[in-house]
């Protein structure tokens, strides 16, 4: 599987138009960000806003990492955004400081899952 990444943050944000094309032509997604104030980055919320307008229904594979200082409203946020575009949302994490390894292991688990069930295809 290759992986690709998009920056968006302060320092190296690309543009919506380049994210939507790359998450088109993915085969799934992950997305990881901080919280802030316990709640979405607002870069994060805007990544999701334009998921849930721009790929709405596509069904395609998608997954989270949340990170977290206090306590976070966040990773519900991100799971409830990603299910109202209709994407098929294989696993969510949410960590303090860094994931463990088992949600590591359980996040590559459930892509490759996703990554062996395209190449099969339907029927």
């Amino acid at each position: 599987m290759s992986v690709s990444s998009f920056a968006a943050n302060d320092v190296d944000s690309g543009s919506p138009e380049e994210f939507i094309a790359r998450a088109n032509s993915a085969s799934a997604m992950v997305l990881a960000t901080p919280t802030y104030d316990s709640e979405v980055h607002p870069r994060m919320e805007y990544i999701l806003h334009l998921i849930r307008s721009k790929m709405k229904g596509t069904g395609k594979p998608a997954a989270a990492m949340v990170s977290y200082a206090w306590g976070s409203n966040a990773a519900r946020r991100v799971e409830n955004a990603l299910r109202e575009a209709g994407l098929r949302v294989l696993g969510v994490e949410s960590f303090r400081e860094r994931p463990a390894p088992e949600q590591v292991a359980r996040m590559a688990d459930a892509l490759a899952e996703a990554e062996r069930g395209r190449s099969i295809g339907p029927g």
